[in-house]
């Protein structure tokens, strides 16, 4: 008999490699002998991966924060397989799980990957992570964990567990040719983002507007949203808007990363760990980083630059420095990718699910 507690799982695995890292904690956990179900909606990106797990897949989507067929189908599933653990990560399944176990005998873990709106005082946090039938609070940041403990209504529920990669997910990525960009004594920096303002890029193209314009670089930026009137202004009115090319959304970002020379993270706060960033050192690509909190892990300096976060002085300044500094691109990215290996591997983050499972069971 398995003395390991059933989990449910109630998160959407529809894009594999934005999932990645939290489907690989519940391959790893169903590998050393845990029953896992896992809810998500169609399509499921890991369907074949879990399955040759032993990972059990329901298929289901909240259409709204209480949805009455939805929770009825938690229900089924936890009375079902026995389930002890239910692990939600997203805010419709946070609420909608909150009603399912409402009377049942398990244990509830929310997930909280960003730091922005978790005060105290907002009202609607009580019906989700500070509802009194969270059992346990999984931060993907120390900064969220501090703001969580800092309400004594749920002081003892926070705890800090990374989304691990392994940096063998990111080998042999495909080359992108960027020569009807970038001219061969030209630096690539790339960026990746949707635009919201907590993102940074406005401050990324008043610090590229500040460079003297022989510069020799250019500047990619990935990501939705850059029709915004802000950028649009900023980008209209750029001494260097040459050097600067709005991709879109693209589904080989990760290939353009690796194809280019530095990433440049100008996000100025309200984040957890960055996945981008995560994965550019992965790929051993130096960085420019901002000091937003919920990257401290990452505060080597070794693999590339940390600056002030909302300054487009310093930002240009690390460019400058950085295309100055090519020569130490490759050691730099190296540095990077041991830091991932060793600090931010995803071995540690199953450790970590697998303590607070025992400690709730």
């Amino acid at each position: 008999m398995n003395s390991k507690p059933a989990i449910l799982i109630i998160s959407n695995y529809f894009n594999f490699h934005a999932v990645r890292p939290e489907a690989e904690i519940f391959l790893r956990l169903s590998k050393k002998g845990y029953p896992i179900v896992n809810l998500t909606a169609q399509p499921n990106s890991f369907q074949e991966q879990f399955e040759n797990a032993g990972i059990v897949c329901y298929y289901g989507q909240p259409t709204s924060k209480y949805d009455r067929q939805f929770i009825k189908l938690i229900k089924s599933i936890i009375e079902k397989h026995n389930i002890q653990l239910v692990h939600v990560f997203n805010n419709k399944a946070i609420t909608n799980g909150i009603a399912a176990c409402k009377q049942l005998p398990v244990k509830l873990i929310a997930y909280r990957g960003a730091s922005a709106n978790m005060e105290w005082w907002n009202p609607f946090n009580y019906l989700k992570f500070y509802h009194p039938r969270i059992d346990k609070i999984i931060c993907n940041s120390k900064e969220i964990e501090n703001i969580i403990t800092a309400n004594p209504f749920v002081a003892n529920k926070a705890v800090t567990i990374l989304k691990g990669h392994d940096v063998s997910w990111y080998d042999q990525r495909d080359k992108v040719d960027l020569t009807e960009i970038v001219h061969k004594d030209e630096i690539t920096f790339v960026t990746v983002a949707n635009y919201r303002k907590v993102k940074g890029i406005h401050i990324l193209l008043k610090a590229i507007d500040l460079l003297p314009n022989d510069t020799k670089a250019k500047f990619l930026i990935i990501g939705e949203g850059m029709n915004h009137p802000l950028i649009q202004k900023l980008f209209n009115g750029n001494r260097n808007k040459e050097k600067i090319h709005f991709l879109g959304y693209r589904k080989d970002a990760l290939d353009i990363v690796g194809s280019s020379d530095v990433y440049i993270l100008p996000s100025i706060g309200s984040e957890a760990l960055t996945k981008s960033v995560v994965e550019a050192m992965a790929l051993s690509k130096p960085v420019i980083l901002t000091d937003i909190s919920g990257n401290a892990p990452l505060y080597n300096g070794k693999y590339g630059w940390l600056i002030p976060k909302n300054n487009p002085i310093a930002l240009s300044n690390a460019i400058k420095d950085a295309i100055i500094s090519s020569d130490m691109f490759e050691e730099k990215g190296e540095a990077g990718r041991k830091i991932i290996e060793q600090d931010l591997g995803v071995e540690r983050t199953v450790e970590g699910y697998e303590e607070v499972y025992r400690e709730l069971i």
